[in-house]
């Protein structure tokens, strides 16, 4: 019988723990028993989501956690319930897999890591993309962290398969599914059969999903959309709500704001390339592989330079200065194409200046795609993105498909409006999706940044001595690329 749920908790964060404890009390319809485990100390390779509250002591349970779980209506709570790694097997899939690891020699080949239904490839690529900041040349100069991250999982996945073999229970709790030790978790309870519920936060409210995680474009976009056809405003109302969150992008609270400059677009039409930077994506396969954009812009621009009718710009994504060497080598090949007239990463010039003044904008789903179909600005998309089924831009899968969308512009003003509203759905989303935790006292400390101070009546205010000590031995540990050991 299934008497009892389980929240494995690798995030320290205070909304990200409060919210454990909600979604926990709603996936257990009134069950009593409570497994807690609190394994961010616990990992052979450090996470930097548990940062906040890490220690060199694999066991502990930090006071902030004992706190809010003696707030949850939970009358059996069952902490760090003590789990034995089952060695035997995984000792087996450790070897096996690094043994095909050493034969592996870029991301895509690690997806097809495999022992016995044991696939890890897919969580390691993403967690070594956000190791590296996307500084990944080839794998062979991140050989010693891949052995680690792909130990680190397996020991997790076979601890948590353990316990959920044992126990059964009703549903197990996850934040986000992204990252490589909840990853293991999700991993080993599809594996099993196990219902999941995963939870995501968004600004200062909380998301959750049974089995399905949050990189999935097409649920993604159906959930902004009946969120949107659900609500009992006026439509006037949402667009007005929507439009907050386009407002605010181009505003100071964005972190890539540049102040106004003259426009650089000349009198000539032109249409701008923005290129996209998003790493959070990489070891998800649910929106198929996107193609090359480099490749992608030498063919618009042999396109365009056909009609002689626009002048091709393109506009660099900012975060590319934080790529490789030969990444930002790979890119600077477009300065030997005369057709076009490139802003790279290093450059202050204004990006909405560049789309405002444009007759339209193509990007690989880059947000300010979709903040052009809001200012009204036609906006394009090769292939799938995070917003192309809204309704708000247009999608093409290919270069002919691009030159037969050149040939439409410029677009009617009443479809751009269309296209305006809705784009607004993913903001009314952002503004008012989800649900905001009950009982509680929140603190905005950046845009879009919350922070939860006081939960059902409880304090989780810590002291900076209790902060700096958990951030310094997470850093610690992280220097050392997997210095604790249980």
């Amino acid at each position: 019988m299934k008497d009892s749920v389980a929240c494995f908790q690798f995030s320290s964060g205070n909304l990200h723990l409060a919210s454990s404890i909600e979604v926990s009390e709603n996936a257990s319809d009134h069950l009593e028993n409570l497994d807690y485990f609190w394994w961010g100390s616990r990992t052979r390779y450090p996470s930097i989501m548990a940062r906040q509250l890490d220690s060199f002591s694999s066991n502990s349970s930090p006071r902030i956690i004992k706190v809010l779980l003696g707030t949850s209506r939970f009358k059996n709570i069952n902490l760090n319930p003590r789990v034995e790694l089952p060695r035997k097997f995984f000792l087996l899939a450790r070897d096996a897999l690094l043994l095909q690891l050493s034969s592996c020699h870029d991301l895509d080949s690690l997806f097809s890591l495999d022992f016995e239904g044991v696939a890890p490839g897919p969580a390691i690529s993403n967690a070594l993309a956000f190791e590296t900041k996307g500084k990944i040349e080839k794998i062979d100069a991140h050989r010693t962290t891949l052995k680690k991250l792909l130990i680190s999982y397996l020991e997790i996945y076979f601890l948590a398969s353990e316990r959920i073999k044992k126990e059964n229970y009703k549903s197990v709790i996850i934040y986000n599914g992204r990252f490589l030790h909840e990853r293991a978790v999700w991993d080993a309870c599809k594996k099993l059969g196990q219902d999941v519920i995963l939870y995501e936060t968004i600004r200062e409210r909380y998301h959750y999903r049974h089995n399905q995680g949050f990189h999935d474009h097409y649920v993604n976009q159906q959930a902004m959309i009946n969120h949107w056809n659900n609500s009992k405003l006026s439509l006037e109302q949402k667009v007005e709500i929507g439009s907050r969150y386009f407002n605010d992008l181009s505003s100071v609270k964005n972190d890539f704001y540049n102040p106004p400059s003259k426009s650089v677009v000349s009198k000539r039409k032109a249409i701008v390339f923005f290129s996209n930077s998003d790493d959070e994506y990489v070891g998800f396969r649910e929106n198929g592989v996107p193609p090359d954009q480099l490749e992608t812009i030498f063919h618009i621009a042999k396109c365009l330079s056909h009609s002689k009718e626009y002048e091709f710009i393109v506009r660099l994504h900012p975060n590319l200065k934080n790529k490789s060497i030969s990444e930002q080598e790979r890119w600077r090949a477009l300065s030997k194409i005369p057709e076009i007239r490139i802003f790279d990463q290093f450059s202050l010039q204004d990006s909405y200046k560049l789309m405002r003044g444009s007759s339209g904008v193509i990007s690989f789903g880059s947000t300010i795609g979709l903040e052009a179909s809001f200012w009204e600005i036609p906006s394009l998309v090769f292939g799938e993105c995070s917003y192309g089924r809204l309704g708000a831009v247009d999608t093409v899968a290919n270069i002919k498909e691009f030159s037969s969308w050149v040939h439409t512009l410029p677009f009617a003003k009443q479809q751009l409006k269309v296209r305006k509203r809705n784009a607004c759905i993913r903001g009314f989303w952002l503004e008012t999706g989800g649900k905001r935790i009950e009982n509680s006292k929140q603190l905005e400390f950046g845009w879009g940044a919350w922070d939860v101070i006081e939960f059902r009546g409880a304090s989780l205010k810590t002291t900076r001595l209790s902060r700096d000590t958990h951030l310094a031995q997470n850093l610690i540990k992280r220097k050392w690329r997997g210095f604790h050991r249980k």
